[in-house]
C-alpha cells in the first residue's frame, strides 16, 4: 500500500472517530425552552444499593422555570434534595431564573432516586425523565462514572 493511500485511509478513520466522539459529547447537553440542561451523571452503585444521587447543571437560563419532578423506570421514586443532609426535608420543586447557572452536585441540590432496581454500571447510561413546570418533560441519559 502506498504511503499516500495509507495516510488518506488513516486520516479518514481519525475523522470518523472524532465525529463519533463529538456526537457523544454533544449528547450530554439537552436544550429546553429557556435553558440548557448539562451532563446528567451518577456514580456507579454496588449490587443491592437502593439509592443513587443524580447530578447535572442548568445553564444558559433565559427564563424562569421550576424542576417539579423526575422519574426513571429503573427506580421506584425520585425526590429533590437540597443537599447531602438527610435530616433536611426534600424540596417540592426547585426554581431557577435568568442569569444564574444552577449546579446540582455533591453538597448542592440534586435528585435522589430511591428503590433502585439494578446496579448502575460504570460507562453505561440510563434514561431519566425530568419534568419542568414550563419546559415540560425532558428525557435525558444519566452517564455513570463519567463526570
Amino acid at each position: 500500500m502506498s504511503r499516500l493511500l495509507l495516510r488518506r485511509l488513516l486520516s479518514g478513520v481519525c475523522s470518523a472517530a472524532l465525529a463519533i466522539v463529538g456526537a457523544a459529547v454533544q449528547a450530554h447537553e439537552y436544550y429546553a425552552e429557556g435553558f440548557l440542561l448539562v451532563h446528567p451523571w451518577a456514580n456507579p452503585t454496588e449490587p443491592g444499593a437502593t439509592e443513587v444521587p443524580v447530578y447535572f447543571d442548568i445553564d444558559d437560563i433565559v427564563r424562569e422555570d421550576r424542576l417539579v419532578s423526575a422519574s426513571a423506570h429503573w427506580a421506584g421514586s425520585a425526590e429533590l434534595r437540597p443537599g447531602d443532609d438527610r435530616a433536611t426535608p426534600a424540596l417540592a420543586a426547585l426554581s431557577f431564573g435568568p442569569g444564574v447557572a444552577v449546579e446540582f452536585g455533591p453538597g448542592n441540590p440534586h435528585l435522589l432516586l430511591s428503590g433502585v432496581k439494578l446496579p448502575l454500571q460504570w460507562g453505561r447510561s440510563y434514561s431519566l425523565t425530568m419534568v419542568f413546570e414550563k419546559a415540560g418533560p425532558i428525557v435525558v441519559m444519566v452517564s455513570v462514572g463519567a463526570h
